[in-house]
């Protein structure tokens, strides 16, 4: 019995790496149909403007800020240029606000070229629910059509 527990233990345990990896594309997810996957992964290899990113600098004295409540002056002034730096150094920490507010910021085109190919890229590594996932690409790209 103890030998069968650590046979299913070690299978388990050897699983892990692969569920790991499998987080760093949220829409990477049987549930959301191939249509999403293929447009969150197009909008995957799209890359930020270096003009848009944060300096070195700043990225240390926004430790710590929210780009939600920056986006919608929670507590603050609005300052979408605030917002969106500080959205920046919470992608780089691995906090999904981060992603939502560039999502938002580049919709709109606060501050930024409007660029809805950078939007859904915020959409989609913003994770999240399949659906909720689904419906903000969908969204997005009718917004292209348009």
């Amino acid at each position: 019995m103890l030998k069968l527990f650590s046979n299913v233990l070690i299978a388990v345990l050897a699983m892990v790496p692969v569920c790991a990896a499998a987080s760093d594309v949220p829409w990477k997810n049987s549930f959301i149909d191939g249509d999403v996957q293929a447009v969150c992964d197009k909008a995957h290899e799209r890359v930020y403007p270096p003009q848009d990113s944060p300096l070195p600098a700043d990225s240390t004295a926004l430790r710590g800020c929210s780009s939600r409540n920056l986006y919608y002056g929670i507590k603050t002034p609005v300052d979408y240029k605030k917002a969106r730096a500080c959205a920046f150094v919470e992608v780089q920490n691995e906090e999904t606000v981060g992603a939502y507010v560039l999502m938002m910021v580049y919709a709109n085109g606060y501050g930024v070229s409007k660029d809805l190919d950078l939007a859904l890229k915020g959409a989609c590594e913003g994770g999240g629910d399949p659906a909720e996932i689904k419906r903000r690409v969908q969204h997005l790209t009718e917004l292209k059509t348009k």
